[in-house]
């Protein structure tokens, strides 16, 4: 795990998506590296992240 998990709007950014799409894509359990830190503060682990996208995880979630 990364020594600093990031926000959502960091994941958005990342994806070049809306923070609404990066939302809903953690809500369907596509993205992995996920932290709840309580019931609305949601944090993302950027390496678990790297790491999907790197091995095709992005296309695939999309897809679906």
């Amino acid at each position: 795990m990364a020594e600093k998990l990031e926000r959502v709007v960091w994941l958005a950014e990342y994806l070049n998506t809306t923070p609404a799409n990066a939302y809903y894509l953690i809500s369907t359990g596509r993205i992995p590296g996920v932290v709840r830190l309580g019931p609305k503060i949601i944090r993302v682990d950027p390496d678990a992240v790297r790491e999907w996208i790197e091995a095709g995880g992005f296309a695939e979630a999309v897809a679906r």
